[in-house]
């Protein structure tokens, strides 16, 4: 593999995790209000909604490594 090829899968991956962890955190803050001061503190179940959606998208990219060549 050339060295453009390992640049492009790494900036890929980059993208790929980045992405996740913006989905998940939309996900585990959807009922923030973000107008009103300390709004912007996770409780313990969106920390748990987001660990456990980071956790199974990650899980998902170990079991189908197709899914992000």
């Amino acid at each position: 593999m050339d060295k453009a090829q390992e640049k492009l899968n790494i900036e890929a991956h980059v993208w790929l995790m980045s992405e996740i962890f913006n989905n998940c955190k939309t996900r585990a803050t959807k009922n923030s209000n973000w107008s009103q001061p300390a709004s912007g503190t996770a409780t313990e179940d969106e920390l748990k909604q987001f660990t456990n959606c980071v956790t199974k998208s990650f899980k998902g990219i170990a079991l189908f490594p197709s899914i992000i060549n």
